[in-house]
């Protein structure tokens, strides 16, 4: 059979039956092409797609039918072993060697799917076969099972890798949101039970369970490959038609498994609306409320579209209805509300409600009684000011009378928007009874429903933000996204068809959709709404906060691990001990005549496509750029034109206002504009934020003002610089720098609009007070600092943060003018400082080679950041001569641009020795990190070296997960803060954990070459590739990477190409001279720096563990301990 191009299909493949093709309609050059094997009916989508990645996942549908996680579980143990190589951490090697990522897998409520990313198309020729192995026919022995799923260990402590994970996860706002919607909306089906499985109900799994399970469901005609990226066609047929497609040999032949096909049955229909009321354990006073709805069938890709398109007209920017009525408030309802369509066999939507706060009672009225009492005086003053006014009318002029016009204007805006909020929220006042969310939900939209939409054009412009947003996923992530577009047909295969694939076309028709719908009626979408929402039964879940959950749980299971002792009793314990000890020495990793298997060489790096790029990097003072700022222009093939304007603000904030910091991050782009106007030379044309938020969502792709990279508010990494960036359309680059500009040089802040921006900020710090992973690398980075009055690090942290919001929050809150307007002042001075020194300033301007050469994008900048700054009273401080004439006369010299090339640091230092643990109320996972001093930087000669070693210590599953002792674990290099870090992630045995990883070291001490070989080194080589090549595979990962590697002191993005090649030279010795004196410190008990987050049950045995195995002293503290108090007399500085 031929295609369309005329190529013959059965001249590729002898095995494989052509289907069917078509081109991606919004991806230039790619295609997708169905195939389906003869013999063992397994499906193959086949997507070429340019780029350097080669991606292969193989999708199996899954369905639950209790709560034991099967599937989750079978996903753990398919890495162990399979029959032909019945041996853990083979494909962890193997991946490496073959330029992929680790070896991976996730399980979702509908299916499994085992993924394998490489850079370059030779990597997954070589590795697919293997995997395919794995997963078909693995081992399953009970050795494993005992390790990776579950086990009692000789004390009675649950242990296990999926207990682990599951342990950590169970009781988080997350997982018991999504487990109870979906126990109560999918009734009687697969959806309503835990796909990861329940703690409880996992201590009760038996490994003949799994491999029942396993029997059921691995049957090739239910699966799907779905393989991607810079694929060589003949060579993949060529491996592919060699691989024997087994049924699982746990499969058992019988008249129902025959007929069983997965997700077969229908859904039962959601009849009746329900409401759930879920305590979750937490210290916050903060919880979420999330409604649920029965969607459109997941082939209806019409209707999910509109859907999705009426949830962004909703909760797009602030300026959308859920924001409005919901969030920006003086006393918010939430902090955040977010809706979505989940893609399930029948579709949910789901509408969360984050960040509802217990007090929101006594809030409401406290601030009745607060504004009567402002309001009275507000009044008197007016009085007075009034008989002042009448006294000295003839002194005054013209501008003070249109200064007291304009703040008259203000307070009867302020007036009437405190009067429209008290009219639209008319509700219990108790904001986690019962119907108090959903009803003020419902009456939002029977509002809209009624009144229309504020705009006749108003979905229409909706629609084409739909409709860029989705080009730029498929440009930042088109491997990603294409995947997203084919799992309905692979989680949901039509056996014995071939008229499948019509569905998966039908996806693809984005432009036709979109298009189509721009000419629906408003009614149409209000019907939506009647049909979806109003309507329609609907399904409640109420998650409140219970400080006294979290003791409760740490007693059952303390209690649990005695009742489980007095039972076995002495003898029985032991006994589980040797078990346990039997399985770990059984799970042997692979012998090395295995190794033949692997590539021989390292890959053809000069294999790998990567993206087009040129870059220019213009120096300041200099004849092609006159201007006191660096300039970089790339060009890559992009849909879109990107800015960064990235200032180095470290040294130009004083102490006092680095809190502000985060004030000025949050207010950015959420303002009112005071802008120029050219007919009376003044700024007195008012852009209400509304109007602002709207605007930038027609005109902007997207937006963000942050501090370093990686930003979460209250964590970063490079905290020394303040970022802007921003993209768009090509045609509405003269639209971004208005409103990229404007934002950052007349923004008008009130007090008002400061307070209902806060409280979203404050459930943000509170969610991050409740995660125990997060508070382990909060903590340990506050403790770098030297200084950390100067340290932007731990200004912004939670701990220096929490009393400082609340104390801001209070002042606007209260009736103190003067203290109002300083805090504003002073989020205006952290501004003024940021933009005072233009050669602490580094700006990229990002464009398509094929834009029109016309048009010289960086001269608008610069002649427009010219004229704002002339326009504004930001005084500079301008220091250096012109580096031409610093260059002048020494052309040997090479130019560096100052802050930035490299980028300054600030300096840190590990306080040891200290261990500490924090205790976590609302957690029940136990993470560890350790840090050691690290003063390199990439460029140091060291660096390849040291990363290799890590490589090496990841690059194989090690005894820690084997032994089942945490979920995850890393040695890594974390070179902003010169540190070489271990980390333990969701660890049911910290200590034991820790001790391997130290016998580790001491083996690499005492028997190097068993640990540090050939093929160690190689694979340690090929990790660094893949490392490096995966993340500069789109034009957006590209863009960034040219700026951060003028950070690392590099001139150009191809330099860093050309240092890649320092890892294929490291050798043996080199590495032992880097693991003597950085990684041989991880030992000295002298010098210790440990710090963990343990929860209520276990950080008693882990202090005793940890004096009788290290001959540790451990202190111990709550976070709120850590919380550092704010003096607002600071203000008055």
């Amino acid at each position: 059979m031929s295609n369309n191009n005329g190529i013959n299909y059965e001249t590729l493949t002898k095995e494989f039956k052509f289907i069917d093709e078509f081109d991606v309609p919004l991806v230039k050059d790619s295609n997708i092409k169905k195939f389906i094997h003869k013999k063992s009916g397994i499906t193959l989508l086949l997507n070429y797609c340019p780029g350097p990645k080669c991606n292969a996942n193989i999708v199996v549908p899954t369905e639950s039918f209790n709560n034991k996680g099967l599937q989750h579980t079978l996903e753990h143990l398919i890495f162990t072993g399979c029959e032909d190589i019945p041996y853990r951490e083979f494909l962890e090697v193997l991946s490496n060697r073959c330029l992929s990522a680790p070896t991976n897998a996730y399980t979702s409520e509908d299916h499994t799917c085992y993924s394998l990313e490489s850079v370059g198309p030779e990597g997954i020729l070589t590795y697919l076969p293997q995997y395919l192995k794995f997963i078909l026919t693995p081992t399953l022995k009970d050795s494993d099972f005992v390790t990776e799923v579950y086990h009692l260990d000789s004390n009675g402590k649950d242990q296990g890798v999926v207990l682990c994970e599951m342990q950590a996860r169970e009781n988080t706002s997350d997982d018991l949101l999504e487990f109870n919607m979906c126990k109560n909306i999918f009734e009687g089906c697969g959806y309503q039970y835990s796909y990861g499985g329940l703690t409880a109900e996992i201590a009760t799994l038996t490994n003949q369970m799994v491999r029942d399970y396993h029997g059921k469901f691995y049957i090739p005609k239910f699966m799907t490959i779905i393989i991607q990226g810079c694929i060589d066609m003949e060579n993949i047929f060529k491996v592919l038609d060699q691989v024997e497609f087994k049924s699982s040999p746990f499969h058992v032949d019988s008249a129902e498994d025959n007929d069983f096909i997965p997700w077969k049955d229908p859904i039962p229909p959601l009849l009746k609306s329900k409401s759930s009321f879920v305590p979750f354990p937490s210290e916050s006073d903060t919880g979420s409320v999330s409604i649920g709805w029965r969607g459109p069938s997941i082939n209806d890709t019409f209707t999910i579209n509109a859907l999705s398109i009426l949830l962004r007209y909703f909760q797009d920017n602030s300026s959308s209805p859920f924001n409005q009525r919901f969030v920006n408030k003086t006393i918010p309802i939430a902090s955040s509300v977010y809706g979505m369509v989940h893609e399930v066999k029948e579709t949910k939507i789901t509408i969360e409600f984050s960040g509802l706060s217990v007090k929101y009672k006594q809030d409401e009225e406290s601030l009745a009684n607060g504004e009567s009492n402002g309001n009275h005086k507000e009044e008197e003053g007016k009085e007075g000011a009034e008989e002042e006014e009448e006294e000295e009318e003839n002194d005054d002029d013209e501008e003070e009378s249109e200064e007291e016009s304009e703040e008259d204007d203000d307070n009867q805006d302020s007036d009437e928007e405190n009067q429209e909020e008290n009219e639209e929220d008319v509700g219990d006042n108790n904001l986690f009874n019962e119907k108090s969310i959903y009803n003020r939900l419902i009456s939002l939209f029977k509002e809209i429903r009624e009144k229309g939409f504020p705009e006749k054009d108003t979905m229409k412009k909706i629609i084409d933000k739909e409709y860029i947003k989705t080009l730029e996923g498929f440009e930042e992530d088109p491997l990603g996204t294409i995947f997203s577009y084919l799992l309905t047909s692979a989680a949901f295969p039509l056996i014995g068809t071939t008229d499948g694939f019509k569905d998966v076309r039908a996806k693809f028709q984005i432009k036709t959709i979109f298009d189509e719908l721009k000419e629906k009626p408003d009614e149409y979408w209000f019907d939506l709404i009647d049909r979806y929402f109003i309507d329609a039964p609907y399904v409640e879940i109420i998650l409140k906060p219970d400080s006294k959950l979290s003791e409760t749980i740490a007693a059952n299971t303390i209690q649990r691990q005695k009742d489980i002792c007095e039972k076995y009793g002495e003898e029985g314990m032991k006994k589980n001990g040797e078990l346990v000890k039997q399985a770990i020495e059984t799970n042997k990793s692979f012998p090395e005549e295995f190794t033949h298997l692997f590539p021989k060489e390292i890959f053809d790096i000069k294999k790998i496509p990567l993206p087009k790029l040129e870059t220019q990097l213009m120096y300041p003072y200099t004849n092609e750029n006159p201007n006191p700022y660096a300039i970089q222009k790339v060009l890559v093939n992009t849909h879109f034109l990107h800015t960064a304007i990235v200032f180095y603000a470290q040294n130009s904030i004083p102490d006092e206002l680095r809190p502000f910091i985060t004030l000025f991050q949050l207010i950015t782009y959420e303002t009112d504009l005071k802008v120029f106007n050219p007919e009376t030379k003044k700024k007195d044309i008012t852009i209400p934020y509304k109007q602002v938020s709207q605007k930038l969502s027609e005109e902007v792709l997207s937006y963000e003002a942050v501090l370093g990279f990686s930003n979460n508010t209250f964590s970063c990494s490079s905290a020394e610089i303040f970022r802007v960036t921003a993209s768009c359309q090509v045609d509405k680059y003269d639209r971004l720098l208005y409103w990229v500009l404007n934002m950052l040089f007349n923004f008008s802040l009130t007090p008002k609009r400061l307070l209902s921006l806060i409280p979203s900020f404050i459930s943000n710090l509170n969610d991050m007070m409740n995660d125990s992973t997060q508070m382990l690398g909060l903590s340990a980075i506050y403790d770098l600092a030297t200084d950390k009055q100067k340290a932007h690090d731990t200004n912004i942290s939670v701990f220096k943060q929490k009393e400082f919001l609340k104390s801001i929050q209070a002042i606007l809150k209260g009736n103190d003018e003067k203290e109002k307007e300083l805090v504003i002042s002073k989020i205006m001075q952290v501004r003024d400082c940021i933009l005072s020194n233009p050669e602490a300033m580094f700006v990229q301007v990002s464009l398509s080679e094929s834009s029109d050469k016309s048009i010289d994008m960086v001269k608008e900048f610069t002649d427009q950041w010219s004229k704002f700054l002339s326009e504004s009273n930001i005084s500079q401080n301008k220091k250096r001569k012109p580096t031409e004439q610093i260059y002048k006369g020494q052309p040997n010299v090479e130019k560096t641009i100052p802050y930035f090339q490299p980028l300054q640091r600030v300096k840190t230092k590990i306080p040891s020795p200290k261990v500490e643990q924090l205790i976590m109320r609302g957690s029940e996972s136990n993470n560890l990190i350790q840090y050691v001093p690290l003063p390199i930087t990439s460029l140091s000669p060291d660096y390849p070296a040291i990363n290799l070693l890590c490589n090496i210590f990841n690059s194989k599953e090690g005894e820690i997960r084997k032994k089942g002792y945490a979920y995850s674990h890393s040695l890594t290099t974390d070179l902003t803060r010169s540190c070489l870090v271990f980390c333990l992630i969701e660890s049911a045995s910290p200590i034991k954990a820790l001790e391997e990883f130290y016998k580790w070291l001491k083996a690499v001490e005492s028997n190097p070459t068993e640990i540090i070989n050939k093929l160690s080194i190689e694979t340690a080589v090929c990790v660094e590739i893949y490392d490096f090549y995966s993340i500069r595979s789109t034009p957006n990962e590209i863009i960034i990477e040219s700026y951060i590697n003028v950070f690392k002191g590099l001139k150009s993005f191809h330099q860093s190409v050309e240092l890649l090649n320092r890892f294929k030279s490291v050798t043996f010795e080199q590495i032992m001279d880097v693991f003597n004196r950085y990684f041989k410190p991880f030992l000295d008990q002298e010098k210790i720096f440990l710090m963990l987050t343990t929860n209520p049950s276990s950080n008693k045995q882990i202090e005793t563990e940890l004096k009788e195995a290290l001959n540790y002293s451990i202190d111990s503290k709550y976070p709120s301990d850590l919380i550092l108090p704010f003096n607002p007399e600071v203000l008055k500085k």
